[in-house]
C-alpha cells in the first residue's frame, strides 16, 4: 500500500486499534528477525570465517561455492533491508511501527495498559502475611506497591522509547543502510539485469561498495531496536541475545566438523 494511503489508514483508526496492530507486527518481526539470525550464522561460517572455504581449492567446485556464498549475502541484505522499507500498511517494517506508535495518545494509553495489567497480576493476595496485617497496614503496602509500579512503568516507557528513537533515527539516515538498499534495489531484488545495461543510459548512480559483514551489523542494530520497543510498548522482551548463542550452536553443529576431499 502506497505510504499516503498507509499513513491515511493508520490516521483512521482508533488508538487500542493501532496498540494491537503494532503488537501483531511486533510478533511477526520478532519471528522474521529470529529466521535471519540463524541465516546470519551460517554466513558467519560460510562466508566470513573461511572454515570451509580454506577446505576449497581453485576448482570447479570452488565456482559452486562462491556462488553460494552470494546467495547467502544477497539473501540477508535483501531481507534485512526490507524490515527498514518505508511506511506500508501492510508490511512489517520498522519505519510502518513507528507511524503507528506515532503519538501522545498512543503512549498514554500503553501506559495505562500496562499500569492495569501490572496491578491485575501484582496485588493483593502476592503480599505475604497480609492475612496477619491489619487490614489499614495492607492497604498502605497496595496503594505502595501500585506507586512503585507506576513509576517503574513510567520509567521503562520513557527509557526504551527513547532508545527505540536513537537507534531508529540514527540507522533509517545512515550511510549503511542507504549503501545496503540501494545494493539491494540494483543488484538483488529489482534490476536483476543492471548490470548488462548501459549504465550511462540508466538513473543509477555508481554504487558505493558493501563490504561483507555491512548486513549482520544492520541485523544486530535491528534486534536491539526490536528489544526496546518490546519493552517500551510491551512490557516484555524477544531474547535476541539466546537466538544468536543458539544459532551459533546449531551452525557449529552442522558445519564444525565438515570436510572436503578430493574436490578438483
Amino acid at each position: 500500500m502506497h505510504k499516503s494511503k498507509s499513513l491515511k489508514k493508520i490516521a483512521s483508526m482508533s488508538v487500542s486499534e493501532r496498540i494491537h496492530l503494532a503488537e501483531r507486527k511486533l510478533d511477526r518481526l520478532d519471528a522474521h528477525l529470529a529466521r535471519l539470525i540463524q541465516s546470519n550464522a551460517n554466513i558467519n561460517m560460510l562466508v566470513l570465517s573461511g572454515r570451509i572455504a580454506s577446505q576449497i581449492p581453485e576448482s570447479f567446485a570452488a565456482h559452486a561455492y562462491n556462488s553460494l556464498q552470494n546467495d547467502l549475502v544477497h539473501y540477508e541484505v535483501g531481507r534485512v533491508v526490507s524490515i527498514w522499507d518505508d511506511v506500508d500498511y501492510e508490511k512489517d517494517s520498522f519505519p510502518t511501527i513507528f507511524a503507528i506508535l506515532d503519538g501522545a495518545s498512543v503512549c498514554r494509553q500503553v501506559y495505562r495498559n500496562q499500569l492495569r495489567d501490572e496491578i491485575r497480576t501484582s496485588h493483593g493476595p502476592y503480599i505475604i502475611g497480609a492475612e496477619n496485617l491489619d487490614s489499614d497496614v495492607v492497604r498502605n503496602l497496595e496503594r505502595q506497591s501500585a506507586t512503585w509500579s507506576r513509576e517503574r512503568n513510567r520509567q521503562n516507557l520513557v527509557k526504551y522509547t527513547k532508545r527505540a528513537r536513537r537507534l531508529f533515527y540514527s540507522t533509517i539516515s545512515s550511510k549503511r543502510l542507504e549503501s545496503l538498499r540501494r545494493y539491494r534495489d540494483q543488484l538483488v531484488a529489482h534490476n536483476i539485469d543492471w548490470e548488462l545495461k548501459d549504465q550511462e543510459t540508466t538513473n543509477t548512480q555508481p554504487l558505493d561498495p558493501v563490504k561483507y559483514g555491512q548486513s549482520g551489523k544492520l541485523l544486530r542494530i535491528s534486534c536491539s531496536l526490536s528489544f526496546a520497543l518490546n519493552i517500551a510498548f510491551r512490557s516484555t522482551d524477544f531474547p535476541y541475545k539466546d537466538r544468536f548463542e543458539i544459532s551459533k550452536k546449531n551452525t557449529d553443529a552442522l558445519w564444525g566438523g565438515a570436510r572436503f576431499e578430493g574436490i578438483r
